[in-house]
């Protein structure tokens, strides 16, 4: 009978608000969010998605109530999905830089946590009367980063592949969604309107696609299965696979443990390689510089250009010799492993 009521009041019109906002980051910023691409080892055109259809989750049960804080909700079921410890959503949204508006954005959480502190959104009074003003009553707390960061990765906009292929590997994914309310009103969600554009959508919405949750319906159709936080009065839905990819407008974010990095190898870069190639020369440069298994995909991303920016500003005389300043190295922001660099890797 309780959680009846509990699921009757939180059928109300009124939680439908915006809780994403806007990323605010300069394009050059964005360029630094690790890809996906990093960690997948291979990009396989099969159906990816041959998960199982659930009705329930082994993740924390967390209800936003009438707050904003889906995003902070989201991040910590996907720490969670990684075996870290669930953070305080109430302490994680307090650290918001829009602090004390509604909303936040993915990209301003992801990194962050907040500890010492282990106050939960039913330490407050009146948890089912939950209000933006009350969430708002303590003070904003400052930025915490994570002693040990766990790397995030990014899929790009609209790529449910990729998120089906992450989630069935065991990895939940946070994804943003614009939607009308009839749209999400419902447990299987399905594309309303066509014409819908991002300004004219009464939603905008982080859910967290769940581990396992990509699967064919009966009729072959795609679906993703999300945790919406209890977001207008439901916590789990079915979202279609056309809704997903023409819906997301951030990129979608997941967290991957990654292990030690392995002891050094005797072999030798094979030849030069630049960023965005996948290929053998770029798997023989992941192992010389040893990185960890999980980086050595053969792509190079950001993850393999920060470690080529760093081995080549500990041989900056070695490449000052061969007339490459330092502001030239940092300048490149270790993208290009060319002529040079292979020659002093062979040194």
């Amino acid at each position: 009978m309780f959680n009846l009521i509990k699921k009757l009041f939180n059928r109300i019109p009124e939680t439908y608000n915006f809780g994403v906002l806007d990323d605010p980051r300069s394009d050059e910023e964005k360029s630094r969010d690790y890809s996906a691409e990093e960690v997948l080892t291979t990009a396989t055109t099969e159906n990816p998605f041959t998960g199982i259809k659930i009705t329930g989750h082994v993740l924390a049960d967390e209800n936003q109530y009438g707050v904003g804080a889906c995003v902070v909700h989201s991040i910590g079921t996907i720490l969670e999905s990684v075996g870290e410890p669930r953070p305080s959503q109430m302490l994680m949204y307090r650290t918001r830089s829009n602090y004390p508006a509604e909303g936040c954005y993915p990209q301003e959480i992801v990194h962050r946590y907040s500890k010492n502190e282990t106050l939960a959104w039913e330490d407050f009074p009146t948890p089912f009367g939950f209000t933006e003003v009350e969430a708002n009553k303590l003070p904003v707390r400052e930025m915490v980063l994570r002693e040990t960061p766990i790397p995030y990765f990014a899929i790009p906009i609209g790529d449910t592949q990729q998120i089906a292929r992450v989630v069935n590997s065991g990895t939940s994914v946070t994804v943003t969604i614009f939607a009308i309310v009839p749209e999400w009103a419902r447990s299987m969600v399905n594309i309303i309107d066509k014409a819908l554009a991002l300004t004219g959508a009464t939603i905008r919405h982080q859910v967290t696609v769940l581990e396992y949750g990509a699967y064919n319906d009966a009729s072959g159709n795609w679906f993703t299965i999300v945790d919406s936080s209890w977001f207008g009065g439901l916590r789990i839905r079915y979202v279609s696979e056309d809704f997903m990819s023409k819906r997301m407008y951030h990129p979608a974010y997941f967290y991957k443990k990654v292990s030690k990095e392995p002891k050094p190898t005797k072999k030798v870069p094979s030849g030069v390689c630049e960023f965005g190639q996948r290929n053998d020369h770029v798997l023989a440069l992941q192992r010389w510089l040893c990185m960890a298994p999980e980086y050595q995909t053969g792509y190079y991303g950001n993850v393999t250009a920060s470690k080529v920016l760093a081995w080549q500003l500990a041989n900056a005389s070695l490449f000052r010799n061969r007339k490459v300043s330092q502001t030239q190295l940092k300048g490149w922001a270790g993208k290009f492993f060319g002529t040079k660099s292979l020659a002093i890797s062979n040194i």
